[in-house]
């Protein structure tokens, strides 16, 4: 999933280059820290997610990372009476459904254990839970040391679904004292398009959410965003303890105490200056384009005799497989001669046990004419079989 880069972000980021300043630190004579602060500022108004608060990170895998570590936490703290970032007294596990790798990649990062890491997909919608299974699971592993982290999924990554249910999932964490944390890596901006807003109802239920920026947004590597409720909580997890020279001269927050890196790069300032530059409606008319060519092509593969679309076309990605050619090396050697005419880039997937093919669109320049553009796609398609 490769966005593109708007003018004003590709510009934002010559600057950012050019004074190659380490944000990591807040100073009062710079203005980065300002910028950063207000565009997640932005981003909260942008996403009507009223409370939240947050950092940008190197993308939504980090995003991830912080989410669950702050899950953790969150959780542990709650029922040993102790922080776990200072005593690593307690543990938890892990519920996803249609959850991306890098949540697995976390929690082997976090020491969480990838094995306790259970996907409960439905199986019928990619990223749905199985809440009954999920609550029997929650009984039978949770101890007095033991909490657990709810993953939801919003664009999971082979369909473009999103996890429905976010109330039932907020109910059980509320119940059971577990975090909840959505991985909207690039079905974030559904939240803020009339069309497709339902997909992401329920988002500001979530303890913390992790996004690109480099994705939907359309600005440079590498940007992702992690929002959350639970501000003193991040702080805990990221905080500096021992190093005085690190501390800011004033009362606001270095980034370096709320996020992964102590230094890192003046990665607000792309993201500021693209939402600026777009606004609400720039960004609305991006993921109409991007959605609409997507459904397009959704329409023709499911007509074309040379093809079978494998999922309905839900947000943006179109999933599709090569007639005849079901195993995941045929697959594979149809995804390089299509990529191999250097006019159309598509990825291989593994699709209930079968290979299969993937179309994700979210880049700016995706033309208005959908039907036209989709035709023409479609053709080259069948013209490489």
């Amino acid at each position: 999933m490769t966005g593109g880069v708007t003018s004003a972000a590709l510009f934002a980021d010559y600057l950012v280059s050019t004074y190659d300043q380490n944000v990591g630190v807040h100073l009062p004579q710079s203005i980065s820290t300002y910028v950063e602060r207000h565009t997640i500022g932005m981003l909260c108004e942008l996403l009507d997610l009223r409370g939240f608060n947050g950092t940008l990170t190197t993308g939504a895998t980090a995003s991830n990372i912080l989410g669950l570590a702050c899950g953790r936490e969150w959780t542990c703290s709650k029922i040993t009476g102790q922080s776990f970032s200072e005593t690593g007294e307690g543990k938890c596990f892990v519920f996803a459904a249609g959850g991306h790798s890098s949540v697995g990649k976390a929690c082997s990062i976090l020491g969480i254990g990838r094995m306790n890491c259970i996907d409960l997909s439905s199986g019928i919608s990619a990223a749905d839970f199985l809440t009954a299974h999920m609550i029997q699971n929650i009984r039978f592993r949770r101890t007095d040391k033991t909490g657990f982290i709810i993953v939801a999924t919003f664009g999971e990554v082979n369909t473009g679904d999103f996890t429905k249910g976010i109330g039932d999932l907020r109910d059980i964490c509320d119940e059971y004292g577990g975090w909840l944390h959505i991985d909207a890596a690039f079905g974030i901006l559904a939240r803020i398009h009339p069309q497709y807003r339902q997909l992401a109802e329920g988002l500001e239920l979530a303890d913390s959410v992790g996004f690109d920026g480099h994705k939907f947004f359309n600005v440079p590597y590498d940007c992702g965003i992690f929002l959350t409720k639970h501000m003193d909580t991040l702080s805990t997890v990221c905080g500096n303890t021992c190093a005085a020279y690190l501390s800011a001269s004033d009362a606001e927050v270095s980034p370096l105490n709320i996020s992964l890196e102590n230094s890192r790069r003046f990665r607000a300032l792309p993201l500021y200056a693209s939402l600026l530059s777009l606004g609400r409606e720039g960004y609305v008319d991006i993921v109409t384009r991007c959605c609409c060519l997507a459904k397009a092509l959704g329409a023709k593969i499911q007509a074309s005799s040379k093809f079978i679309l494998l999922y309905p076309v839900v947000y943006n990605i179109v999933l599709f497989q090569a007639m005849g050619s079901e195993s995941i090396e045929a697959s594979a050697r149809v995804k390089d001669a299509i990529n191999a005419t250097g006019r159309l880039y598509i990825s291989e997937t593994e699709w209930k046990g079968q290979g299969a093919l993937r179309i994700a669109i979210c880049n700016h320049l995706v033309p208005e004419n959908a039907d036209e553009e989709a035709i023409e796609i479609l053709k080259h398609l069948e013209s490489v079989m």
